[in-house]
């Protein structure tokens, strides 16, 4: 098309040759890091200008020289330079890594700027060098220092970023005979190579090519580090394997990193001083721990498995709750309309030491769900028609108040003389701390009289959750 619009005079021949010429550089790509020098011409700030810290700056147009094309970032590679208001007390070079052409005028947007590049080494940008501009301020392509560092300087140390190819009949040279440093990267003289070739090489040594000797299988087990030839030993690749064998000496891991289990000796024994992390399924014989291992925070699944102390003590707690205790020595004296508490002294079991005789009381220490019994026997009278109450009272501060602590409540109305036995059991919610009390009432008009026995007067507690 471009071809055809230069035949019909539609264009310049110049532009027509620059814009084939920017198609086929676009076609071969801009390799990273390159630069390009550009002579441009005298451009200028569009608008109100910028100030000290715009990384964009707008030009009234931005072309090449008499061919009036405009520039673009292919014409620079990845970087350009500038330099804004030259000549004046305002000058500043600046640096640039992308060109905006406007579509609908001559406007053309540097972005990616860099403001204040120093007139010193090192070169690089100082927001005290970035000055404000005007607009119609003068900007044009230049050669600031940073321009230079672009290309090679014979005097100072630098990187090559960029492929140099040097021509078949100028190869680099060495203006002496160097000293080399044992540097593997240096480059060798001819000389050098000349004399490797035709004396030998020297032996291998660590960053240093060189001869070297395989290992016996003896050497490799004795960990020999030199050869009879003085060279150093090296394994040979028939020692090496991912199973175990008598010449399998090296073990090299499976793909997944794992070392096979053969190359464990698992018939002896193994002392760990550190932390041993075990992520699978561990069977142990006979084993003794010097420190005491830490299992993962999860329960076991089978019979066979270790089990943390947080478990063992949970099915602890759920056993040691029990408390079974009962009047013992004499029978006890209940006064007539009375509330009284039930003198237990003696315990058939107490687990977890939940039960004091002295007051009769127990007190909880683990939050649960437990099964409460018990039992009263009241000794025979000659008063009928009498009323024997038995209740279990929770955190009873003062008998004043007794009804507002029952928890269980169980009445029983006695139309004989014969000996009665009043008993309960439910299930109740208890928290950690809360006590309970048995206490009993009676209204014959007289003293009555609680029979004292293990399977006459009783008091059970059992933790079921």
């Amino acid at each position: 098309m471009v071809v055809i619009a230069g035949f019909l005079g539609l264009a310049p021949k110049s532009q027509i040759e620059d814009l084939n010429n920017r198609i086929n550089y676009l076609e071969q790509g801009i390799p990273f890091g390159a630069y390009f020098p550009v002579a441009g011409g005298v451009y200028s700030l569009k608008g109100s200008g910028i100030g000290t810290t715009d990384t964009s700056i707008t030009l009234v147009s931005f072309k090449q020289p008499v061919s009036e094309i405009e520039l673009t970032m292919a014409d620079f590679g990845s970087i350009g330079y500038a330099t804004i208001d030259p000549g004046t007390s305002k000058k500043e070079f600046i640096s640039f890594m992308g060109i905006t052409q406007a579509t609908t005028s001559d406007q053309a947007i540097l972005t990616g700027v860099s403001r204040g590049l120093q007139f010193t080494h090192p070169y690089t940008a100082s927001s005290s060098l970035a000055q404000s501009h005007s607009g119609g301020a003068k900007l044009i392509i230049s050669n600031p220092p940073q321009h230079y560092e672009q290309y090679a300087n014979l005097s100072r140390s630098q990187t090559i970023t960029g492929d140099w190819t040097f021509s078949a009949t100028n190869t680099p040279q060495y203006n002496a005979t160097p000293t080399f440093l044992g540097d593997t990267l240096e480059f060798a003289t001819i000389d050098y190579v000349n004399e490797v070739a035709t004396s030998g090489a020297a032996n291998a040594y660590f960053g240093t090519t060189g001869l070297i000797e395989l290992a016996t299988t003896s050497q490799l087990i004795a960990g020999t580090a030199t050869g009879s030839t003085g060279a150093y030993l090296v394994a040979p690749n028939l020692f090496f394997n991912q199973t175990s064998s008598a010449a399998n000496l090296v073990p090299v891991t499976k793909s997944n990193g794992d070392i096979d289990i053969g190359f464990m000796p698992l018939n002896v024994g193994w002392t760990f001083t550190g932390n041993v992390t075990s992520t699978g399924l561990t069977s142990l014989a006979t084993t003794t721990f010097t420190v005491i291992p830490t299992l993962p925070a999860s329960d076991p699944t089978s019979d066979n498995q270790a089990v943390r102390k947080a478990y063992v003590d949970a099915g602890d707690a759920a056993i040691q709750n029990k408390v079974r205790v009962y009047a013992s020595s004499s029978n006890q004296a209940i006064e007539n309309a009375t509330n009284t508490q039930i003198i237990f002294d003696q315990e058939s079991f107490d687990l977890f030491g939940e039960f004091t005789t002295t007051t009769s009381r127990f007190i909880a220490t683990t939050t649960g769900y437990y099964l409460v019994t018990a039992q009263v026997k009241w000794a025979a009278t000659t008063t009928d028609a009498k009323n024997y109450n038995l209740y279990l009272v929770k955190n009873c501060t003062s008998t004043s108040n007794l009804g507002e602590d029952i928890i269980i409540y169980k009445a029983y109305v006695s139309s004989g003389t014969t000996e009665q036995s009043v008993n309960f059991a439910d299930i109740i919610s208890l928290t950690a701390g809360d006590w309970l009390e048995v206490y009993v009432y009676q209204d014959s008009g007289t003293t009555q009289t609680i029979t004292a026995g293990s399977n006459h007067t009783y008091f059970s507690v059992a933790r079921l959750k």
